[in-house]
């Protein structure tokens, strides 16, 4: 009877066994999942839109939305879970306004930033802030004096988003960044000295390479 015992025992461990060693490989296969590598060269096509806010010391303040399109170029290096990187990105803009006297014409024609990232590898999506320089230009049309006054204007970047990899080389980006411009003084003949200031707001999908 001792034997029959030891015998059933025995036979009662194998499935237990076998499922131990199911579930161990199940967790070694979602590790193995898990593991992402982020490192290397990158590009992408942009689009998505912009909101545009413009205030001046005349009162003439406008509020602009445009379509985006655009391109990016970057480098990430991961660490461990970590990844940092920098990258370029331009794009062409419409934002364009008239105030109510009809006289003055607003708009911005294109966007630039130069920014570093850095973000959290959780498998198969890359969440991130970023952080660094914008460029952009900014014109006013003012058809009583037949002038156009143009600038370009360097400051601050910020933002956010996320990356998913679709293929191992393959990704597509959601992205925020807020462009916040410095106030610039503008002198035309025959007119009163203004001031005028540009806080930008882009939103952006896209899909990307990496190399």
């Amino acid at each position: 009877m001792l034997k029959t015992f030891g015998t059933a025992a025995v036979a009662a461990l194998i499935p237990v066994a076998a499922v131990a060693a199911d579930i161990n490989s199940i967790n070694t296969l979602d590790l193995e999942t898990q593991t992402t590598n982020w490192s290397g060269f990158n590009a992408a096509i942009l689009a998505g839109g912009g909101y545009l806010r413009a205030t001046d010391s005349l009162g003439l303040d406008t509020d602009n939305h445009s379509a985006v399109f655009g391109a990016s170029v970057g480098y990430d290096y991961q660490i461990d879970s970590f990844v940092f990187g920098a990258s370029f990105e331009g794009f062409y803009t419409n934002f364009r306004e008239t105030t109510n006297s009809g006289y003055v014409h607003q708009r911005a024609r294109w966007l630039g930033s130069a920014t570093v990232r850095g973000g959290v590898d959780v498998g198969r999506f890359l969440p991130y802030v970023s952080v660094g320089a914008g460029i952009g230009t900014y014109e006013v049309d003012i058809d009583i004096l037949d002038t156009t006054e143009k600038y370009t204007d360097y400051w601050f970047v910020a933002g956010a988003g996320v990356e998913m990899k679709v293929t191992d080389n393959l990704f597509a980006r959601l992205d925020y960044k807020h462009y916040h411009f410095a106030e610039r003084e503008f002198e035309v003949s025959n007119f009163t000295n203004f001031t005028a200031q540009g806080d930008t707001d882009v939103v952006t999908v896209g899909l990307g390479y990496r190399f």
